[in-house]
């Protein structure tokens, strides 16, 4: 993957990332909650996977 994809896929991760939180935020104690920081901590994972990518190509 060349440093213009990993930056947008980074950059689209961290929306959703944003995204999840502001959700988890207004979700408080409701049992839907589980769901969202599941996909939370998997777009973390992910964030991760590709700034280490990103940290490879330098």
């Amino acid at each position: 993957m060349d440093m213009e994809n990993i930056e947008k896929r980074l950059q689209d991760a961290q929306n959703l990332k944003a995204n999840l939180e502001n959700k988890l935020e207004k979700l408080g104690d409701n049992p839907r909650a589980e769901t969202f920081q599941i996909q939370l901590d998997k777009v973390n994972d992910l964030i991760s996977h590709l700034e280490k990518e990103k940290e490879e190509l330098k």
